[in-house]
């Protein structure tokens, strides 16, 4: 029961830092496309619009190759330790 609630805190931590990740890329690439790239266009929007949603889908990818990383490293901890 002890693995299953750590499981559980350890998804609810990687969707929650999915999500921050996506949120800095976003805020991030926003402000880097209304300074330099004004005239991108991308998914039919132009500027800061489309630099923030393509931030955001890297920084969605960045978030699961690092909670991947993380998973694999506190499965290993979790399961190896005796109760």
């Amino acid at each position: 029961m002890k693995k299953m609630i750590k499981i559980s805190g350890l998804v609810l931590l990687d969707l929650v830092g999915i999500f921050v990740f996506g949120l800095l890329m976003l805020w991030l690439s926003s402000g880097i496309g209304a300074t330099y790239f004004q005239s991108f266009r991308m998914f039919g929007v132009q500027g800061y619009e489309a630099t923030g949603l393509l931030g955001f889908l890297i920084g969605i990818l960045a978030g699961i190759i690092v909670s991947l990383f993380l998973w694999r490293k506190n499965l290993r901890k979790l399961f190896l330790k005796k109760n």
